[in-house]
C-alpha cells in the first residue's frame, strides 16, 4: 500500500510540474511521511543526515559559484532551481541510502537535461525545466528497480 501511495504521489507531482511548472506545498511532507512509511518508519538517521548534508553542500555550492560567477550575492531559488525542486529532493532523502541518493541525483539531474532537450525539440512551451517533475518519474523508476532486485533476493 506504501508503494502505491508513493507511485500516486510521485504521478502528481510529475503532472502538475509539467502542467503548472509548479507543484502543491503538501505534496513534500506527504511523499516525506510516504518514504518513511515506504520504509516501515525505520529511519537510517546516518544516511537522511549525509543525505541532507549533501544537499546542503551541492545548494550552498551552487550559490558560491553563481555568485562569484555574476560578482553578486545570488538566491538560487530566484532564478536558476525552484523551491520546489529543493523541497523534491529534500522529501525523498528517506527513501535511499546516502551512496543511492548520490547516484540517483547525478544520474537523474543528467537524465532530467536529456528528456528536457529531447521533449523540447517536439513541443514547444516554457523554457523552464519541470526539474521535480521529471525526477518524480524517475524516483518511481529507482523504487520500481529496487523493489525488483529486494523481491527477487526473496524469492531466491
Amino acid at each position: 500500500m506504501a508503494l502505491i501511495t508513493l507511485y500516486m504521489l510521485l504521478i502528481l507531482i510529475f503532472w502538475e510540474d509539467l502542467k503548472e511548472r509548479s507543484v502543491h506545498w503538501f505534496l513534500f511532507p506527504l511523499l516525506f511521511i510516504g518514504g518513511l512509511w515506504f520504509r516501515d518508519f525505520q529511519i537510517n538517521w546516518e544516511d537522511l543526515g549525509m543525505n541532507l548534508l549533501f544537499l546542503c553542500v551541492l545548494f550552498g555550492g551552487l550559490t558560491v559559484y553563481l555568485s562569484l560567477k555574476l560578482g553578486k550575492l545570488v538566491a538560487i531559488t530566484k532564478a536558476h532551481f525552484g523551491w520546489g525542486d529543493i523541497l523534491f529532493l529534500l522529501a525523498i532523502t528517506p527513501f535511499f541510502s546516502f551512496f543511492n541518493f548520490v547516484l540517483l541525483f547525478t544520474f537523474g539531474t543528467i537524465a532530467v537535461l536529456l528528456i528536457h532537450v529531447i521533449v523540447s525539440l517536439f513541443v514547444s512551451g516554457p523554457k523552464s525545466i519541470p526539474f521535480a517533475g521529471y525526477f518524480a518519474l524517475l524516483t518511481g523508476l529507482e523504487l520500481t528497480f529496487s523493489m525488483s532486485d529486494h523481491l527477487n533476493h526473496l524469492l531466491v
